[in-house]
């Protein structure tokens, strides 16, 4: 048996289905640049995801959402629904940007830890009523560098970023020892 094989092309559109998790990470992106996104996701995250950011300035118009010249804390209360996501990316945000605010969320999202991130900034010139939801945050992160254990949610360094970014710049260490799973090649 003798067979040919030879080169063709293939081509077509393939469209993605709306993710969700792309989606709270534009939204955040607004804090810095104009965004807009289509056929944006309809979830009490996504929802959860624009009150937050609307709680720091940013202006919604039909599928853009407008940066304020700087972020700054709007609201002196927000509440999630659960979006664990949202609230592990705030926190951080919201004590770069400074001011005061009360967190709070649904069950089960009170029961959600943020344990690390409160250790982490509570020596950074950050104050926590407590270390579980809901939460007073007052303050702004002091300092340059932030330090934090990697085992409670990667996301409270993707907040950190955004943070950082906003404050111009600056440093995340993260202590990777209680992760003794994690292959670094």
């Amino acid at each position: 048996m003798r067979a040919i094989i030879k080169r063709s092309k293939v081509g077509g559109k393939v469209r993605a289905p709306p993710s969700k998790s792309q989606a709270i990470r534009l939204i955040f992106y607004s804090l810095l640049s104009k965004v807009e996104i289509e056929d944006m996701p309809d979830s009490e995250d996504i929802k959860d995801a624009i009150d937050a950011v609307t709680a720091l300035g940013v202006k919604m118009e039909g599928r853009e959402l407008i940066p304020p010249p700087s972020p700054y804390v709007k609201e002196n209360y927000v509440k999630f629904r659960g979006s664990a996501t949202t609230l592990r990316f705030f926190i951080p945000i919201v004590a770069s940007i400074g001011g005061e605010i009360v967190i709070d969320a649904d069950y089960p999202l009170r029961d959600r830890p943020i344990r690390r991130i409160v250790e982490a900034l509570s020596t950074k010139g950050v104050s926590f009523s407590s270390h579980s939801l809901p939460v007073k945050l007052s303050g702004k992160i002091k300092d340059d560098i932030v330090e934090i254990p990697g085992d409670e949610s990667s996301q409270y360094v993707s907040g950190l970023i955004y943070g950082m970014i906003m404050k111009g710049g600056g440093k995340i260490i993260i202590n990777l020892q209680s992760l003794p799973h994690l292959i670094l090649k």
